[in-house]
């Protein structure tokens, strides 16, 4: 399991918690039947399981982590020069995010006629503490795969984003750069993309 984003040292008392408190009911009494499924091992795993998928982003248990509950739908837009004119395109990002992975979907939104919407899935991904500003990042490479329209010039290519987390009483925002390896011509430009809290 990896614990890259828990303080593992409190996460790892939590979890001898958990078994010391299975033993304990073992030895008050609790019928054999029902401590069969109720071992040590088996208590961990659960909560494992479970803290993985959900616990995490409860209050009560996000203290055990080290980076923030960004998860969700974000809508907003890239800017970037193209033939030598500044131009933007919205775009939608879709983050799912447990205790100890990240995925993000981008879809960039075309005009619905001469420019065709695109999508990229991550391949990697991660938020950084920047220790100096004190403030978190999302990293992540991404792939996407073109448009494959005839004649378009979106062709499949890879790319990475370095995005600021800014978290506020009523949003969450993401905002910062991406580059790419298309060819012939690298390109580059800013994101920013925003979620309302619930």
């Amino acid at each position: 399991m990896n614990l890259r984003y828990y303080k593992s040292k409190y996460f790892v008392l939590l979890v001898l918690a958990i078994a010391a408190v299975c033993t304990w009911l073992a030895e008050i009494g609790i019928p054999q039947v029902v401590m069969k499924y109720l071992s040590p091992a088996s208590c961990v795993a659960v909560f494992l399981l479970c803290f993985d998928k959900w616990l995490w982003k409860w209050p009560v248990f996000s203290w055990f982590m080290t980076v923030p509950d960004i998860s969700g739908n974000y809508t907003g837009q890239i800017e970037f020069f193209y033939n030598e004119k500044r131009q933007f395109k919205k775009c939608t990002m879709e983050i799912k995010q447990s205790s100890t992975r990240i995925d993000v979907k981008t879809r960039f939104i075309g005009d619905g006629t001469n420019e065709p919407s695109t999508s990229s899935c991550s391949l990697v991904a991660a938020i950084v503490n920047d220790e100096r500003k004190g403030s978190f990042k999302l990293v992540f490479v991404y792939e996407n795969q073109g448009s494959y329209v005839a004649g378009d010039t979106l062709t499949q290519h890879y790319g990475t984003n370095v995005l600021n987390i800014i978290i506020n009483k009523k949003t969450i925002e993401l905002d910062g750069y991406y580059y790419t390896n298309r060819k012939p011509n690298q390109t580059m430009g800013a994101m920013k993309v925003s979620k309302q809290k619930n």
